[in-house]
């Protein structure tokens, strides 16, 4: 058997691990700190042999291959040791793909790749198309191959720049680059090698494969054309663009490939904000694409059913539900800091009861002000760093004060109106009153949950 050497205990060096041990390799996973508890067990579970809190590089001329976790750079001295032994190094997107039977799709971008990469699969899997996700939506590419019983008929796969970075053989059916923003420059030095990296998604690509790109973004369109990839360029955009395959027009999506012409005359998706309305354009030709690779032809009544049955991915703009008042409660848990705080208050076209509070980290609420005093309703402050909000928001909107998030959810309906929207989007930590963000949004669910109507 050939002898693997695997760098990094997490996610993506686990799933390789599983995979490589199904294929005639004998892999060994090695970790410069502690593989977390339950990775650890499942390696045990599988007899596969691995080495923590490791300094230094094991014997690097004795393996016949290496593969490198995302959180891995390329100039990493452990990297540097084996190409120069001679050693082929790979990162997992590479290693696993001549392993997968199913024709992937790929996402990556600056923002909004996991709620793009979920909305792919469940829109698939709601119009009969099986689809299964994995990537950085926290299950491995490698470990949803290793695990599966039957392959899907697509997998969906949610890609990072990292792992773009160590690219050669994966070819994605279904490549899509959302957006660039200037982000993980500690890594990538620029943005334009930090855009390169990202558009590695397209480079095996063949000419029956199909590019997704936003039709509004000369930065890529141009890089695209630069690096002379040879898939097929298909666009999207928040309104309509003469290039554009798929593009809102008011609350009407159109779509078209050249196996099909669709129009959702009146589409209200659950998620909100017009960064959401591009991502769905995105997913949605992606799935049509995707559809008429295996003949598919959708209905778009059930298109649209599939798009506004999608809850959003947890703790992000999450659509939690409507009560008897038609108010809809929507869960942003994650929105730790202003800016993500901004983005939700721009997100709706409804008065707002907005419920905020947590660690104030000196935060700016400068840029918040504005935005509140045009969509707020009332402010609902949960926990004990009051002041801060107070000193910025008092005679900007009405404030109440809550101790628990049973308390602020009950007062944040004492102030609501009929079909005002309750948005937590706390814009702080969540570290005053909960264990971490995901703990504060699923509090907020259960408090919630008694006043609902739907879901």
């Amino acid at each position: 058997m050939k002898r693997l050497l695997i760098l990094g205990g997490g996610e993506s060096g686990t799933g390789t691990a599983l995979l490589a041990a199904q294929h005639q390799w004998a892999p060994t996973v090695t970790d410069q700190h502690t593989i977390p508890a339950p990775r650890r067990t499942l390696l045990q579970q599988h007899g596969i042999p691995y080495q923590e809190n490791v300094q230094d590089i094991p014997a690097p001329t004795t393996w016949d291959a290496a593969v490198v976790s995302p959180g891995i750079p390329p100039n990493h001295p452990w990297v540097h040791a084996l190409q120069q032994a001679g050693v082929p190094v790979l990162g997992e997107l590479d290693f696993a793909f001549p392993y997968d039977p199913a024709p992937v799709i790929a996402v990556t971008g600056s923002n909004g790749k996991t709620t793009t990469t979920l909305l792919i699969g469940h829109i698939l899997n709601a119009l009969g198309i099986p689809a299964q996700v994995a990537g950085n939506v926290g299950y491995s590419y490698a470990r949803s191959i290793a695990e599966e019983t039957q392959p899907p008929a697509f997998r969906v796969v949610e890609t990072s720049s990292f792992q773009l970075e160590y690219l050669s053989i994966f070819k994605p059916r279904i490549g899509l680059l959302l957006n660039i923003s200037p982000d993980h420059l500690d890594r990538h030095g620029t943005t334009e090698a930090y855009l390169d990296a990202k558009l590695n998604i397209f480079q095996q690509q063949q000419p029956t494969d199909a590019a997704i790109l936003p039709a509004d973004s000369p930065p890529i369109r141009t890089a695209f054309h630069r690096r002379g990839f040879h898939s097929a360029p298909h666009f999207f955009s928040l309104s309509p663009h003469p290039d554009s395959h798929s593009y809102w027009q008011d609350h009407a999506l159109h779509i078209h490939t050249s196996h099909q012409m669709l129009t959702i005359p009146d589409l209200h998706p659950r998620i909100q904000g017009p960064h959401n309305r591009r991502n769905i354009a995105a997913a949605t030709l992606a799935t049509a694409l995707a559809a008429d690779t295996i003949g598919r032809r959708f209905i778009p009544d059930q298109l649209q059913a599939a798009i506004q049955s999608f809850p959003g991915v947890p703790h992000r703009l999450e659509y939690v539900g409507t009560d008897a008042r038609g108010i809809d409660y929507y869960n942003d848990s994650k929105a730790t800091n202003v800016d993500a705080a901004i983005q939700a208050l721009r997100a709706f076209d409804r008065p707002i009861v907005w419920i905020v509070g947590g660690i104030d980290k000196g935060n700016d609420y400068a840029p918040l002000i504005p935005l509140a005093g045009q969509h707020v309703r009332h402010m609902v402050i949960l926990g004990p760093y009051r002041t801060p909000w107070e000193k910025a928001f008092t005679g900007i909107v009405p404030i109440t004060r809550a101790d628990t998030m049973e308390e602020a959810v009950a007062k944040a309906r004492t102030a609501a109106h009929p079909g005002d929207v309750i948005l937590l989007s706390p814009a702080c930590a969540s570290f005053d009153l909960f264990r971490n963000f995901e703990h504060r949004g699923d509090a907020f669910r259960h408090s919630v949950r008694p006043y609902l109507t739907t879901p």
